[in-house]
């Protein structure tokens, strides 16, 4: 996950040509909550989706600061929740067929699959919020995005 973060953080540099064109240190620093959250053994699950909604999160910024596309703020928040809770099922596909073809046993029963998907939905949410209240009101003059050379 955290290969895919850095991955996707990396796509306006790279496209761009512009190495000083990043996505906010604030989008970075929230992405690596869930590194260091698991890094202590802390909240494994929570931590889990959270990275999942994080690279959403990630995702809704890029769009919206380096490219055309503009989002509502609702449909930011929903893009962030609907995506978590997709990938969040994908994963229990991934771990119920991985529980039957090579025997493992990462589903504890279907009460912990729904706890977890409620999980995800719920980080997602939080993270949607996140998105909402901090990147499109309280951030320095609503950008999104920083250059450093713009600054020089």
């Amino acid at each position: 996950m955290v290969v895919a973060v850095i991955a996707i953080a990396l796509v306006p540099p790279i496209l761009s040509h512009r190495f000083t064109e990043m996505i906010a240190w604030e989008v970075l620093a929230l992405a690596a909550v869930p590194v260091v959250a698991r890094s202590f053994n802390m909240l494994i699950e929570p931590s889990t989706y959270l990275s999942v909604a994080t690279l959403a999160l990630i995702v809704a910024v890029e769009l919206n600061a380096f490219t055309s596309v503009e989002m509502t703020s609702g449909f930011a928040v929903v893009f962030i929740v609907i995506i978590t809770m997709a990938i969040a099922g994908l994963w229990t596909i991934a771990q119920f067929v991985s529980d039957i073809y090579l025997g493992t046993t990462f589903l504890a029963g279907q009460t912990a699959v729904m706890w977890s998907l409620v999980i995800a939905t719920g980080v997602g949410v939080l993270a949607g919020i996140i998105f909402e209240f901090y990147f499109r009101r309280l951030s320095p003059s609503n950008e999104l995005s920083y250059d450093a050379w713009s600054d020089i």
